[in-house]
């Protein structure tokens, strides 16, 4: 298998606790339904939203597609340390086997980091 590309991406955790006083829009567009239990029922659930958003971007830049449209996140799910494609997502990204992420947080920033691997 070969490195297809690679993502990095930081978070601003503060920017999260904000958008989640507007609750139902940001996380429907950006978060699946099983990503919104996790992120509700963590210790710290700015900080976790603010984790896979991270991951999202890292995964999205891995796969070097054009990102001047919107981009529909809901299609990109963060399982442990995979990112799933569906849909739109995962018909652009072609032929990609898979997607690591590694992700570091504390109060102020949250990290991902992404490879995309070919077959």
């Amino acid at each position: 298998m070969r490195i297809r590309g690679v993502g990095v991406d930081v978070v601003d955790v503060s920017r999260i606790t904000r958008l989640l006083e507007h609750r139902g829009s940001f996380t429907r567009r950006w978060f699946s339904t099983a990503e919104v239990e996790r992120c509700d029922t963590s210790e710290f659930p700015d900080r976790e939203y603010a984790t896979l958003l991270a991951a999202k971007e890292a995964a999205w830049k891995s796969l070097g597609l054009d990102g001047s449209g919107p981009v529909p996140w809901g299609w990109m799910t963060v399982s442990g340390d995979a990112v799933a494609l569906s849909g739109p997502v995962a018909e652009a990204a072609g032929d990609v086997g898979r997607i690591e992420v590694t992700t570091t947080a504390d109060a102020r920033l949250a990290q991902a980091w992404a490879l995309a691997w070919e077959p």
